[in-house]
């Protein structure tokens, strides 16, 4: 009978500081992780909307990891032929508009801060998400 739970198995991976750890989930190897993308995401946003950062902060906060568990279910889907690099492109597209609209409704948001801050914090996740997923989604 096959184990089952969750073991981590350390690596070095100069490239990509946020899979410094690969998960094992079935036979797949999972490399991204919720946490550390939803941290990185979250910073690029305090970064680029620190202006208005009181009142956006619990939205950027929720955002973030939202889009993170999008990229890593993405990744999940990639590994077991559910989807293709079309349709991964697709689904995060639709996450990336919803976190547009729910940032845009932020009174004193406008839409270049808005489009700014997401692809900041895109940005910082484009090398580890892209290599991890063996193609260019971000």
């Amino acid at each position: 009978m096959r184990d089952s739970r969750l073991r981590l198995i350390p690596v070095n991976l100069d490239v990509q500081p946020l899979c410094r750890l690969i998960k094992i989930w079935g036979d797949f190897i999972m490399a991204l992780d919720v946490g550390e993308l939803a941290r990185k995401m979250f910073e690029a946003f305090e970064s680029s909307l620190i202006d208005k950062w009181p009142e956006v902060k619990d939205y950027a906060e929720t955002e973030a990891k939202k889009m993170a568990e999008s990229l890593v279910m993405i990744e999940k889907l990639i590994l077991t032929d559910q989807i293709n690099e079309e349709q991964a492109k697709l689904h995060f597209q639709i996450q990336q508009n919803a976190t547009r609209m729910v940032l845009l409704t932020i009174e004193g948001l406008g839409i270049i801060a808005v489009e700014q801050a997401i692809n900041a914090a895109l940005d910082v996740l484009k090398d580890t998400v892209n290599t991890a997923l063996d193609f260019t989604l971000l």
